[in-house]
């Protein structure tokens, strides 16, 4: 007899990841465009602005559209969104 296993969801990780390589799939021009979206975000002050300690524009623009990919799950814990 099989028993099923649960199945689990990707991690903030794995959001990162599939957000970061679709970026790359991006030419500089478009991958401009996102940024310019989230930054219009209410909550863009308290949920996309990366950390001081990435070296360069180009890590900042890959966490900010990481964390866009992440942010349903951030935002379903916030009463406000939920």
């Amino acid at each position: 007899m099989l028993i099923p296993s649960p199945a689990f969801s990707w991690s903030e990780g794995g959001h990162h990841l599939i957000a970061a390589v679709a970026l790359s799939l991006l030419t500089e021009k478009e991958q401009a465009e996102p940024i310019s979206v989230l930054q219009k975000h209410p909550r863009y002050a308290e949920d996309f602005v990366p950390p001081e300690k990435l070296p360069n524009d180009e890590e900042r623009t890959r966490w900010i559209v990481g964390r866009s990919g992440y942010w349903p799950d951030v935002a379903r814990r916030q009463p406000i969104y939920h």
